[in-house]
């Protein structure tokens, strides 16, 4: 990963992972509220689908969805593209009667397979996009913290939802000030200066401690009988024997769904 005329003996800034120094693994950048207007359907369908699952039309209007093609997306924008669709195709999978196998219309399979494919990702939510690039701040010029984040895009909606995510967000953001800490340990090791080196790994455990008293807040806005029968099923994967994204060109996809065990 390091760049021509580094030196090969010492581990890469945690830029040349794609890695916020500050941040951590969260995204670097405040992530974009809405779609331009010509993803307008979308953004619609978002808002109108915690009535439509209620309703039992959720299937029906993403089937009914025109079909756009989000790859000339910028990045940001691609993420959030990313998230709408991996919350359609769960609406679609798991919104009505059982499907085997599950097939979901060109209209969301085609975008959905195609954008994934083409960030390296999977086409089902996972930690990275309900998590990593689904905030926003509730004061743009506010803090980056709980006390000022809300979710970009939510599932069925509700505060259990929205704390398990925010939550697991806290987790991440508490922890991000390892991620730098690691790096110059790594380095502080090779080159054999031990008080950078215990500076580090004292940099390291506080983080870890932080995070620990992070995960310990989950429990207040989410209650666990409510997550496990409201909001666990939105995350569930793809079985056997996998799910067919019609117009995408991709084998049926068998997944694991999402996890906050994923970061």
């Amino acid at each position: 990963m390091s760049s021509a005329g580094s030196d090969p003996a010492r581990m890469p800034s945690p830029e040349a992972y794609g890695l916020d120094p500050r941040r951590g693994f969260v995204a670097a950048t405040d992530p974009p509220r809405r779609l331009p207007a010509a993803f307008a359907p979308w953004e619609a369908l978002h808002e109108d689908l915690p009535g439509l699952v209620i309703a039992g039309r959720a299937r029906a209007a993403i089937a009914a969805l025109p079909l756009l093609d989000p790859l000339p997306l910028p990045e940001p924008e691609r993420e959030r593209a990313l998230i709408l669709l991996g919350i359609f195709a769960a609406a679609y999978a798991w919104s009505g009667e059982p499907m085997a196998p599950i097939r979901f219309p060109e209209p969301l399979g085609r975008p959905l397979g195609t954008l994934a494919a083409a960030m390296g990702r999977v086409p089902i939510l996972t930690h990275s996009t309900t998590v990593l690039s689904n905030w926003r701040r509730l004061d743009p010029a506010g803090p980056l913290d709980l006390s000022n984040l809300d979710l970009a895009a939510r599932i069925l909606g509700g505060v259990d939802e929205r704390w398990f995510f925010l939550a697991t967000l806290g987790v991440e953001l508490a922890g991000a000030p390892a991620v730098p800490a690691i790096v110059a340990a790594v380095n502080a090791s090779r080159e054999g200066s031990d008080d950078d080196l215990a500076a580090q790994v004292g940099a390291i455990a506080a983080a870890m401690e932080a995070a620990r008293v992070a995960l310990a807040r989950m429990d207040e806005w989410c209650d666990p009988h409510v997550f496990y029968h409201r909001v666990r099923r939105w995350l569930a994967g793809w079985p056997e024997p996998g799910a067919v994204l019609e117009g995408s060109g991709l084998p049926p996809q068998v997944l694991a769904g999402g996890s906050a065990a994923q970061s």
